[in-house]
């Protein structure tokens, strides 16, 4: 009776390392297409701002 307890604690256990597994998976695959796809690149704008300069 406790060796089939045993068991089962252990088969739930196996089932949701496998989930947890398999979301990781989802997720760095998610993050490798984004990175491809998606436009990680910073936006360029010119910025121009008068200065001034102490000479003295």
């Amino acid at each position: 009776m406790i060796l089939q307890c045993w068991y089962k604690r252990r088969i739930k256990m196996l089932r949701l390392l496998k989930l947890v597994f398999v979301v990781l998976i989802l997720l760095g695959g998610a993050v490798i297409v984004y990175a491809y796809v998606g436009d990680l690149s910073p936006k360029q704008v010119t910025v121009s701002a008068p200065v001034e300069l102490d000479g003295g």
